[in-house]
């Protein structure tokens, strides 16, 4: 779903925007399970490639989530909240 998304984001992202803060809060529930997984798989490997991608193409932006879950991003992104990004 995320690819399909940024798929769609990249030929139109103006038609795409109004869906970017639901896309987002799924993206959010993935990064959270991929602490479940011991070793990397090709599905994460798939969401770093396409997260690389939105952050080049976003400005960073302040974290919007609660304390808690900010905390937990930055453990899980050695120190930086990687998905906190907004679009303009």
């Amino acid at each position: 779903m995320w690819r399909d998304f940024l798929q769609e984001y990249r030929e139109n992202s103006q038609d795409n925007a109004e869906r970017f803060g639901y896309e987002v809060r799924l993206r959010t529930m993935l990064e959270l399970l991929k602490t479940e997984y011991q070793q990397q798989s090709a599905e994460v490997e798939l969401l770093s490639g396409l997260d690389s991608y939105l952050s080049s193409v976003l400005e960073p932006s302040r974290f919007i989530g609660s304390l808690e879950y900010r905390m937990l991003f930055q453990q899980a992104n050695t120190g930086s909240c990687t998905v906190s990004y907004h679009h303009g």
